[in-house]
């Protein structure tokens, strides 16, 4: 039998953890809100590329699956040894690609020119590629809820488990 002390415990920090991930899942809805509105200040195109986030998407799910799956499995220092292996190794790569850092002889003033005003949502967004990117998400919530509430190492729970790969 569990302790009282134990489940107020557990109580504060999965409030903890609650409060974290509301204040992440905000910070990037309110980004793509923000970013919804702009355009290309060179182009005549919205700023989200979606053929790049349809493109994007599937790994970048596939990868939160496998990570979530190491938290599980790796304990807290081994986690944090590959997570400081990995930043590494990209600094260092990312060291040699460096890009310009923008237009070389043009002026603020002529910079800004060429930025377009903000246009409302509506006219920004090509609705196809949101929904297709909203369809995908959904579909992989769906699995995720469904993975949780189907009996551990059951035929259905493998065939859910490996539906998004």
């Amino acid at each position: 039998m569990r302790s009282e002390k134990s489940t107020i415990g557990d109580s504060i920090l999965m409030l903890k953890l609650f409060t974290i991930q509301s204040m992440i899942m905000g910070a990037a809805v309110s980004t793509v809100y923000y970013n919804l509105k702009l355009r290309h200040p060179t182009i005549d195109m919205p700023i989200i590329d979606y053929d790049l986030a349809v493109l994007i998407q599937p790994m970048l799910m596939l990868g939160i699956s496998i990570g979530v799956a190491f938290n599980v499995i790796f304990s807290d220092w081994m986690v944090t040894v590959l997570l400081i292996i990995l930043f590494i190794d990209n600094g260092t790569e990312a060291e040699y690609k460096l890009l310009p850092s923008g237009p070389s002889n043009g002026t603020e003033k002529e910079v800004k020119d060429l930025a377009e005003p903000e246009v409302s949502i509506l006219e920004n967004v090509c609705w196809k590629e949101f929904g297709l990117l909203v369809f995908v998400w959904i579909a992989f919530l769906v699995l995720q809820l469904t993975k949780n509430y189907t009996a551990t190492c059951s035929a259905v729970y493998w065939v859910v488990c490996f539906l998004p790969t």
